[in-house]
């Protein structure tokens, strides 16, 4: 199926964006669907599962022609994984990355939480980055807060009301996607509804982490702020099991 890739990271996101469709996009496509959709995350777990998926409804190809009753309807972690998946095949380095984009829900008031790919772009000598799910390429990282920056403003005190993130929100929206964050540098790419036991304990505020904890986050949230010079100590963060003790939440979403 990876055959006859485009080599454009354009092109990629375009073609993802044809075998895949965003929950909150299905209103576009309530005329070529004919039916009532619901999110299929739950039913798709990583790359070879998402391929199986369109081979069953379609062709056992990635067309750009794919009619939308034949795509497969996933959240932003799904398009970043299979994208992840293309260009590893092309033998280009990417990582998954966790944060919240500023280009989603500004007018809102919300910080909605995203994952999109880091790309390394071997002729400038620096990673970019890359959302498929919205179609952004190589854009300002003024645009994406990372994990770690939302977890230090709200070390430092800020507002964090509006943060969102899957079943998540405030304080437990942005420690979800910090250990997100942390297990995607580490090419660790669960789906976003395994976490540790810390986002639970965060659900309650920040009051309700204990000072060793509090420690943990803001070791883990300094590593991601250099992830090139500290993925050694994010390991041994993750070896040590402080941090990712995932717990699998799927029984629950689907309630």
């Amino acid at each position: 199926m990876y055959s006859n890739l485009p080599r454009s990271k354009e092109r990629l996101c375009v073609l993802i964006k044809c075998q895949l469709i965003h929950p909150f996009d299905l209103a576009k496509f309530e005329r070529e669907l004919g039916r009532e959709w619901r999110f299929e995350d739950l039913d798709f777990a990583d790359a070879r599962s998402m391929l199986d998926g369109l081979i069953e409804r379609g062709a056992a190809e990635l067309s750009f022609t794919r009619s939308p009753s034949e795509r497969l309807v996933v959240a932003c972690w799904h398009h970043a994984a299979l994208l992840a998946s293309m260009l590893r095949h092309q033998g280009i380095p990417v990582r998954m990355r966790a944060g919240f984009a500023r280009y989603i829900g500004r007018d809102s008031g919300l910080h909605v939480g995203h994952v999109i790919c880091e790309v390394w772009d071997g002729q400038r000598g620096r990673w970019c980055l890359v959302d498929p799910d919205r179609e952004k390429v190589d854009f300002s990282r003024r645009e994406f807060e990372f994990a770690s920056e939302a977890w230090k403003s709200l070390r430092s005190g800020a507002d964090i009301s509006g943060y969102r993130s899957a079943h998540y929100e405030g304080v437990a929206a942005i420690v979800h996607l910090l250990a997100l964050d942390a297990r995607s540098v580490l090419c660790v790419e669960l789906p976003y509804w395994y976490d540790p036991e810390i986002v639970q304990a965060s659900s309650d505020g920040l009051g309700a982490l204990d000072t060793e904890q509090l420690s943990l986050l803001d070791r883990v949230a300094s590593c991601l702020s250099d992830v090139d010079a500290s993925l050694r100590e994010l390991e041994a963060i993750r070896s040590s099991g402080e941090l990712l003790k995932e717990i699998d939440h799927s029984e629950e979403m689907r309630l």
